[in-house]
């Protein structure tokens, strides 16, 4: 158990205890934080482990309609299509797939 789980579970704790307690002549006290700092045991997780990086090369070939896109990182895309372009492809991605895109 890391110790971040091992505070949250120390705070847990203390809450039951406390909860059984009469609090209200207990005087507060100031408590003073520290600086930030790194969690060494903090491991960032995959932003969508569901996907897989697997697909095939989209051909465009037959496309008259052409729209700049630009890439500014690698990796997964998501690409939304404006009503322009949609219009330009839906009869074409219909004939292919049999898909409705309107």
């Amino acid at each position: 158990m890391n110790s971040f789980c091992k505070r949250i579970l120390f705070v847990a704790m203390a809450a039951l205890v406390i909860s059984s307690i009469d609090i209200k002549g207990i005087p507060l006290a100031s408590i003073k934080m520290g600086a930030a700092q790194v969690n060494p045991d903090y491991r960032a997780q995959e932003a969508l482990p569901q996907v897989k990086d697997i697909g095939k090369e989209l051909d465009v070939s037959a496309w008259r309609h052409r729209k700049l896109v630009r890439i500014d990182q690698p990796g997964l895309q998501q690409l939304d299509l404006d009503l322009e372009t949609m219009s330009s492809i839906s009869d074409l991605v219909e004939e292919k797939s049999g898909i409705n895109c309107l």
